[in-house]
């Protein structure tokens, strides 16, 4: 199907994601963190390309940045 599941892991710990998606090469979920005794929602947006997954995130309110997830060989 085109559901994904998992964990976010960080040094604020490990949440299970939500709202995971992969359509085509496009893959979106969703990871609510506890930040400093906040409930923060960071929306991840990617692109597969060959070994690696260019995001953009959005962090709540506070702003947005991008990042790039290699696979390990």
């Amino acid at each position: 199907g085109d559901t994904v599941t998992g964990t976010a892991k960080s040094d604020n710990g490990e949440v299970q994601i939500t709202d995971g998606k992969l359509s085509g090469d496009t893959l979106t979920f969703v990871e609510n963190a506890k930040i400093q005794g906040m409930d923060i929602r960071i929306e991840y947006s990617g692109k597969i390309s060959g070994d690696e997954i260019k995001f953009t995130r959005k962090v709540a309110d506070f702003g947005t940045e991008t990042l790039v997830a290699k696979r390990a060989k």
